[in-house]
């Protein structure tokens, strides 16, 4: 199982081939997981916004609401029989 975690999305699409924006990279890890899908696997992309926690860095261990972050992956680790 595969899970990314994205914590803001950024209004403005690269012109460059390469991923580097938010918007660019959130749109490559839904294409990520839809092929990892695709091959009998199981992963999915998560937005913090639509589960309310907001405001998060990309080192989301080390921000305020870290265990917030921490319960959110425990509790998929645990959906997923990963716990153990």
């Amino acid at each position: 199982s595969k899970t990314c975690y994205f914590s803001r999305q950024v209004s403005f699409v690269s012109k460059n081939p390469l991923p580097l924006g938010m918007g660019s990279m959130s749109k490559m890890a839904r294409l990520w997981a839809e092929a990892i899908n695709r091959h009998g696997g199981d992963a999915e992309v998560v937005y913090l916004p639509d589960l309310n926690i907001r405001g998060n860095t990309h080192f989301m261990f080390a921000d305020l609401n870290n265990k917030d972050i921490a319960n959110l992956m425990e509790a998929w680790l645990k959906e997923k029989s990963l716990d153990k």
